[in-house]
């Protein structure tokens, strides 16, 4: 008897996003506006204001939402995390909890452990996410 989830590979590669970039630039750009019209004094603004730029700069010359994973796999029925050091971890069950459009935030589980992922949609082929979408509902 062949399984329909058998049927279905998905991978989401852990790459330099985009999507990530712009959002991070608008949220940042929030967050010195904010810091602006607050009430801290001159010192605070500036030392927060530095903290900001330096992350800032951080996330522009690398964009990626997770730094230390390499990319996510569904095979065998089976989601199975890969981290760059190459440990893996391996979960039973998928949900989305949330999409917005340019992410979504994918909620993974076993027995052991748990994990919520927030996956731009520049690191996932429409394919694959119609296909996570899919396995979410007959699974």
């Amino acid at each position: 008897m062949i399984r329909s989830s058998h049927l279905f590979k998905c991978t989401v590669v852990f790459s330099k996003s985009t999507s990530y970039l712009r959002c991070m630039t608008v949220l940042y750009g929030f967050a010195a506006y904010s810091l602006f019209g607050s009430g801290v004094s001159i010192v605070g603004k500036l030392l927060c204001d530095l903290m900001l730029i330096f992350s800032m700069v951080y996330i522009v010359k690398n964009p990626r939402p997770y730094q230390r994973f390499q990319q996510l796999d569904y095979v065998s029925s089976q989601w199975i995390l890969t981290s760059k050091a190459g440990d893996r971890q391996q979960f039973d069950r998928h949900r989305v909890l949330l999409d917005v459009g340019i992410f979504f935030l994918l909620y993974l589980s076993s027995a052991e452990n748990a994990q919520v992922l927030v996956i731009f949609f520049d690191q996932i082929s429409a394919e694959d996410y119609r296909s996570l979408r899919i396995l979410e509902k007959i699974i």
